[in-house]
């Protein structure tokens, strides 16, 4: 009983105690900053972390306040009765409300005080709002500690609008770690490796982050490039209303030897490859010689016929052997910009060995055309045209290509006729991409799909 009534008799003096000793408002001070406050019969003050914070009485009841340094300490004030109030101060840095200012319009970024540091948390992929974390860790790079990091769907959101600015509806964006995973298939790897250093330039405002295109698949496809050299009639051509083109080049005289490279001119025609295919069906037309070049998209493709003449030299100190290289070389670089254009690089490189009767001596007779444009499948691009020549009134042909061998007599033949004939360098492109996905997507919606079976 007696243990009882003293318990009672403490926690009523507890309570009495508690209802007694005031709990004042809390305060903020600056590092360095010193505020005064009245506290009514106050003669002695008490602080919980005093390098934080220092408190002094003065005489009337007032109170002086000091903040060291970063951090949150209690001052309890005594009047000659014991314990009277007690105040919470938090000792922030100066540049406490500059911090506030800064992120005044992005509530997910806050600022804390943490020991000696200031850490400032959250989460945002607003462009803004990261370049003014950065402004604020540069108001004191040795304290401001920034935890603040990319909020992945926000991030994921910004990179999906950027892909579709840019075209690329069928790329996935994700953001793992400090990786931004690209993954889906483009058409070669030169456009895959352009994508990435695009999405990294945009991530510039991202500090940390990189990208990764492990993720990318090629498409498979095959790209064709059909090339033909036809030998066509135009008086006969125009009597039928057909019109190809204007001749392109020149009349070359075999007497002369050519340096210069000739470039040729580009046509690109709509309904050409029909006016072709009606030339050919009433044998206006004839084709002299074709090929077919295979590639992917990105990746160079070469077709070369020729060789190398070996020409014994000499002089007054030594002899020696010259190689001479002849014959056309046909290069093609094709990049498929989307699922209905590509870029066509096409360069073509003639080479003839001409002998000087006067002289004995060798030389070369060149041309040369380099082209790029933008083709659909299945166009045909008039590349070049070419006039017949004609020598001694008995032999005609295309100049050069009728001195390659091998190849040489389908450009020329013997005999005498009137007619104006012209040869045309025409190129076809066609590719086709295999949607392995839609393919398997189709199937799989074949296979889920009820099927009904009729009772008799």
């Amino acid at each position: 009983m007696k243990t009882t009534l003293t318990l009672l008799a403490a926690l009523l003096a507890v309570g009495v105690l508690q209802a007694r000793v005031r709990e004042l408002e809390p305060r903020a001070l600056h590092e360095g900053e010193t505020a005064y406050l009245t506290v009514p019969g106050a003669e002695r003050a008490r602080v919980s972390n005093a390098v934080v914070l220092s408190a002094v009485c003065l005489e009337g009841g007032e109170a002086e306040l000091a903040g060291l340094r970063l951090g949150s300490s209690t001052v309890t004030f005594f009047d000659a009765a014991g314990p009277a109030a007690t105040l919470r101060v938090d000792v922030r840095p100066a540049y406490w409300e500059m911090l506030g200012s800064l992120f005044a319009d992005n509530p997910e970024i806050r600022a804390e005080v943490a020991g000696d540091r200031v850490i400032l948390t959250g989460s945002t992929a607003d462009v803004g709002a990261l370049r003014r974390v950065r402004e604020a860790q540069a108001l004191d790079p040795e304290r401001i500690v920034s935890h603040v990091s990319v909020s992945p769907e926000a991030l994921k959101a910004l990179l999906d609008a950027f892909l579709r600015r840019n075209g690329q509806e069928g790329i996935a964006a994700e953001l793992v770690g400090q990786e931004v995973c690209l993954a889906g298939k483009m058409y070669d790897q030169g456009q895959i490796d352009a994508l990435g250093k695009k999405v990294q330039a945009f991530l510039a405002d991202f500090p940390g982050l990189t990208v990764n295109t492990g993720a990318m698949r090629v498409y498979k496809q095959k790209i064709l490039i059909g090339i033909e050299f036809l030998s066509y009639d135009s008086t006969l051509a125009r009597n039928l209303g057909v019109e190809i083109s204007d001749s392109i080049g020149a009349d070359f005289d075999l007497t002369y030897t050519l340096h210069d490279n000739l470039s040729g001119t580009i046509g690109n025609s709509d309904g050409l490859s029909a006016r072709i295919n009606t030339l050919k069906q009433n044998e206006v037309a004839k084709q002299l010689y074709a090929t077919t070049l295979s590639t992917q998209s990105g990746e160079p493709a070469e077709f070369q016929s020729g060789g190398t003449l070996y020409k014994e030299t000499s002089d007054l100190y030594k002899t020696g052997i010259t190689e001479i290289e002849y014959g056309y070389i046909i290069k093609a670089r094709p990049t498929i910009l989307d699922g209905d254009t590509v870029n066509l690089e096409f360069d073509l490189d003639l080479r003839t060995p001409i002998n000087d009767s006067s002289t004995g001596d060798t030389d070369v007779s060149r041309y040369q055309t380099k082209s790029k444009y933008i083709v659909r499948p299945g166009e045909s691009i008039l590349l070049s045209g070419f006039n017949h020549w004609t020598e001694g009134g008995s032999k005609r042909g295309l100049p050069f290509f009728s001195r390659i061998p091998l190849i040489g007599p389908l450009f020329g033949s013997e005999g005498q006729d009137n007619s104006s004939r012209e040869i045309l360098l025409v190129v076809t492109v066609d590719w086709a991409v295999e949607d392995t996905e839609g393919v398997r997507a189709k199937a799989d919606e074949l296979r889920a799909r009820p099927v009904e079976v009729p009772m008799p």
